[in-house]
């Protein structure tokens, strides 16, 4: 195979894909502006907590089905995650602010940081 084939062959991958990839980068920028300001983080903290992406992924006597359905919130979470490609960092600051949230809650007499 010659050198001109393999780059017509590789020319072609990329032009073939490249309408997807413009796709991706256009949803990934969405989720940024959504997210982005102040209202929107704290859209996505709630969000993320919804999906249960701070809690423990299976807990004693917890059924199959109930395993199941807390892993399928957890997905969601990650691929939120993922579309605004957070870094380490940022996961940690989400799970430091729902400890100190939760040490609050505790403080206040309600354990689980539901504030009821």
């Amino acid at each position: 195979m010659s050198s001109r084939s393999v780059l017509h062959q590789i020319r072609a991958m990329v032009a073939d894909r490249l309408p997807q990839f413009r796709k991706q980068v256009a949803i990934g920028e969405a989720y940024a502006r959504a997210f982005g300001a102040p209202e929107g983080r704290v859209v996505l903290t709630d969000i993320l907590r919804e999906c249960g992406l701070l809690e423990a992924g299976y807990a004693a006597g917890m059924s199959a089905t109930d395993a199941v359905h807390a892993d399928g919130r957890r997905t969601i979470g990650l691929k939120i995650i993922e579309r605004l490609r957070w870094s380490e960092a940022e996961l940690l600051a989400l799970a430091q602010e729902r400890t100190a949230e939760e040490i609050e809650a505790v403080r206040e007499g309600s354990p689980g940081g539901t504030g009821s």
